[in-house]
């Protein structure tokens, strides 16, 4: 008494993934125009099928060989692609054949062999040029000068020819240019903040960190500018400058000479009461800038004028 073979449609299933997952073919070129041109007279059950059906035969290389495993190929019961079989087929030849998919297999695959020859070739160029930088960069330490040659080459910084070059960041001031940049762009959605044009911003503000910048003044400056940008980046970060420039002109403005008419300016100490309601005023009016402005003032222990 044989044993009848079952051919279970879960391990067929099985089988099929296992298969297309192998295939170093996971995607092709879709002519849009050209796909609708040939769909334009079929439903949209009948395109889902096809697309599946040349999906199919794409990673594979050729169609099922009966109407039930193309049916089962397409989603579609055997009866349905019974009736929609001239439709489906009808870029195929009478070997099962297509033209044009077998010329993208082609390419696919003649752009799959270059990049894997490419990256052989590139992984064993990078390695020998990673070991050569490892022994060219060894850092020779600098023999010590005696203490009457340091004195004797020792120049003043003003009569120095020219300036010595500017240290790398260091670990606390590029946490603190970190820091500015997340308060300047802290207005901005999560999708904005991620925009590839603000990357390198942190360094920028660290360069002004170093030139003497005052951390309020490139928030307030930056901050401006975004309104006109519609949270989009400037195309270089030298968009701006002047207005940091102009936001450290009027923090350092000078307060007008006694004797002068203040008309109705006020001066509030921080930590007043009045000082909290100005400052209240100004977030409900929308004026979050001036807000930041203000308690930057404070944290310097300086007053707060109205206008």
């Amino acid at each position: 008494m044989s044993a009848e073979i079952i051919d279970h449609p879960g391990r067929r299933r099985s089988s099929e993934i296992a298969k297309a997952e192998r295939s170093p073919r996971h995607w092709r070129k879709h002519l849009i125009k050209d796909f609708a041109l040939r769909t334009a007279a079929m439903d949209a059950e009948t395109i889902g099928a096809l697309m599946l059906f040349e999906d199919y035969y794409y990673i594979n290389g050729k169609i099922p060989k009966t109407d039930a495993e193309c049916a089962r190929v397409c989603k579609l019961s055997v009866r349905k692609f019974a009736r929609n079989r001239s439709q489906i087929l009808e870029g195929f030849d009478s070997e099962g054949r297509n033209a044009d998919l077998d010329a993208s297999i082609s390419e696919t695959e003649r752009i799959i062999a270059t990049k894997r020859d490419a990256g052989s070739k590139g992984g064993t160029s990078k390695s020998l040029a990673y070991a050569r930088n490892l022994l060219e960069q060894k850092p020779s330490q600098p023999e010590p000068q005696p203490e009457s040659q340091i004195e004797k080459h020792g120049q003043p910084e003003s009569s120095s020819s020219s300036s010595p070059p500017a240290p790398p960041p260091s670990g606390p001031r590029a946490r603190e240019a970190e820091a500015v940049a997340a308060r300047a762009l802290g207005s901005l959605p999560t999708s904005a903040k991620a925009h590839p044009g603000w990357r390198g911003l942190s360094a920028w503000i660290d360069q002004l960190l170093v030139d003497g910048a005052e951390p309020v003044d490139i928030v307030i400056g930056i901050t401006q500018c975004l309104r006109s940008l519609k949270d989009q980046p400037p195309s270089t970060f030298g968009y701006f400058t002047a207005a940091i420039d102009r936001a450290r002109e009027a923090r350092t403005a000078p307060l007008p000479a006694t004797g002068q008419p203040l008309s109705s300016a006020v001066l509030l100490q921080p930590e007043t009461p009045e000082w909290t309601t100005e400052h209240d005023r100004l977030i409900a009016a929308g004026e979050k800038t001036m807000a930041q402005f203000m308690v930057a003032q404070a944290a310097k222990g300086l007053p707060w004028q109205t206008r």
